[in-house]
């Protein structure tokens, strides 16, 4: 399915066309597109609606013209959920993703039942890390996607599941792909501009679940262990043997831990 706005084409996905049913809308992380979440789709919509979709310049969702920020793609949610005539729903985001979610609570009063933090943090980036993603960035656009796709995967995923499941790194190399370069390019340089979400934690008040990797390099569990102490109605969820990409390391306990928070 698909929905035009502005400068944008938004690929979704909706489980249930039911609009009294509460809805899951998922937002992907960065680089990857809505095929991140096949295995949680299959489980959980048995009894929910699951709604996913392409952040602009990943998977089918066109680039656009503009200059991408964490409001701008806030934004795009926010017209998606206005399109679907959602009223009430929960809303969870994976890392760059997690950046979205909390820019929408930041910008945003539309009411959400309950909020999903996977794999990400609050803080804005270092000095150092603002610079990887520029370098990243200025990579791609010299170079094409597939100068970066496997420096990501590589860093995302435990080194036991690159070893024991090269099937899933191949999976995510061609979500990679499937990404433009002004997509990856312009979400790098976003999230390296962002703005620290600290303050906005104390304001969340909906129950609230925050999963990490016990093994993410990118966004370590000290990020969500702060992330828990300061979102007064929220539950930590540390799911074992999974690096960054948790969902596609552990799905089992990703997905049980969905589920009993569900």
């Amino acid at each position: 399915m698909f929905m035009k706005y502005d400068d944008v084409i938004i690929s979704y996905d909706d489980s249930s066309p039911n609009t009294e049913t509460l809805a899951l809308v998922l937002i992907h992380g960065f680089a990857y597109n809505k095929k991140m979440w096949d295995e949680q789709r299959t489980l959980l919509s048995k009894n929910h609606r699951v709604i996913t979709y392409d952040i602009r310049g990943h998977g089918k969702t066109t680039s656009g013209y503009k200059d991408y920020t964490m409001e701008l793609l806030a934004d795009d949610l926010k017209h998606l959920i206005d399109h679907l005539h959602l009223k009430n729903f929960i809303l969870g985001g994976f890392s760059m993703g997690g950046y979205i979610a909390l820019a929408f609570c930041r910008k945003y009063k539309t009411p959400f039942k309950k909020l999903i933090l996977m794999n990400t943090k609050h803080t804005a980036d270092s000095k150092e890390t603002k610079e990887n993603r520029q370098v990243l960035a200025q990579r791609v656009e010299s170079n094409g996607v597939e100068s970066v796709s496997s420096i990501l995967i590589n860093r995302m995923l435990t080194k036991e599941t690159l070893k024991t499941h090269p099937e899933i790194k191949i999976r995510g190399q061609r979500m990679i792909l499937e990404a433009s370069a002004k997509g990856i390019a312009s979400s790098s340089r976003a999230m390296g501009k962002r703005k620290d979400s600290t303050s906005v934690l104390s304001t969340i008040t909906v129950p609230t679940l925050i999963i990490v990797g016990d093994e993410d390099r990118v966004t370590p569990v000290v990020f969500s262990e702060e992330m828990h102490s300061l979102i007064p109605n929220s539950v930590l969820e540390i799911i074992p043997n999974a690096g960054h990409l948790s969902n596609l390391d552990n799905p089992t306990a990703f997905t049980k831990a969905l589920i009993n928070f569900l």
